[in-house]
């Protein structure tokens, strides 16, 4: 068995299946959001990957965004929300009309709205991998010890967190695995120089696997046992 993370397919339902080719049985994948949006089938990709029992589906903004927009259509009172405007505005269009026509359309808002923003892994070697969507900069409660996990909008829309010090001493064997963010911008924001594969920075806590590849063409699986990464081409 081993365990795996990918995010930002963006309706590429072919490298889902790319990647489900790849797994045996007992693998499991983390996906961390964005399954829709802007490319040619999201709305099958997002129902894929959600009734698929390898993958454990956290949600991303994209996935918030349609939930806000579908509820707005729910009401009756569509056209009168930001909401609608921002999901159409990044590339949810043909999302949103894929589900208006899906029989059991009221079902997926509710399924999508409950989707959780994060989890966390151990893996063999010990290292304590919290996964999100946009990721974040842990800390621990001085008083409990327990990990500080952020608002919603953080773990959904943040990326202040890229220039965070990792300060936290107790937490140097925590990962944080995110997407969001298109490496090509972050590591040019960080002056970092990058070619390919999974990107690694705040002293090797953080890794971004998102290598925009409804541009680019490429995706990452990263596998959280061994922390190698795989890239696949469309």
């Amino acid at each position: 068995m081993a365990v795996y993370a990918c995010g930002d397919l963006h309706g590429h339902i072919k490298i889902f299946k790319k990647i489900k080719a790849m797994l045996q049985p007992k693998d499991k994948v983390y996906f961390i959001g964005d399954a829709g949006d802007r490319g040619p089938k999201s709305w099958e990709c997002i129902k894929a990957i959600y009734e698929d029992p390898q993958f454990i589906y956290l949600k991303g903004n994209h996935e918030d965004m349609l939930v806000k927009a579908c509820e707005d259509y729910i009401s009756q009172e569509y056209w009168d929300y930001y909401s609608a405007n921002l999901c159409i505005r990044n590339g949810g269009q043909n999302t949103i009309d894929s589900w208006e026509k899906d029989l059991k359309k009221e079902m997926w808002v509710s399924r999508l709205r409950n989707l959780p923003l994060w989890d966390f892994y151990e893996n063999p070697s010990g290292h304590k991998i919290i996964l999100s969507h946009a990721g974040f900069t842990p800390w621990k409660n001085i008083n409990t010890n327990a990990c500080i996990i952020p608002s919603a909008k953080t773990l959904l829309w943040d990326r202040k967190h890229f220039y965070d010090n990792w300060q936290e001493k107790r937490m140097d064997d925590v990962v944080i695995v995110h997407g969001h963010t298109p490496i090509q911008h972050l590591s040019e924001d960080l002056n970092r120089v990058w070619k390919s594969g999974a990107f690694w920075y705040s002293n090797g806590h953080k890794v971004c696997i998102d290598s925009g590849g409804f541009f680019s063409g490429e995706w990452i699986l990263l596998n959280l046992d061994t922390l190698e990464d795989t890239v696949i081409k469309y």
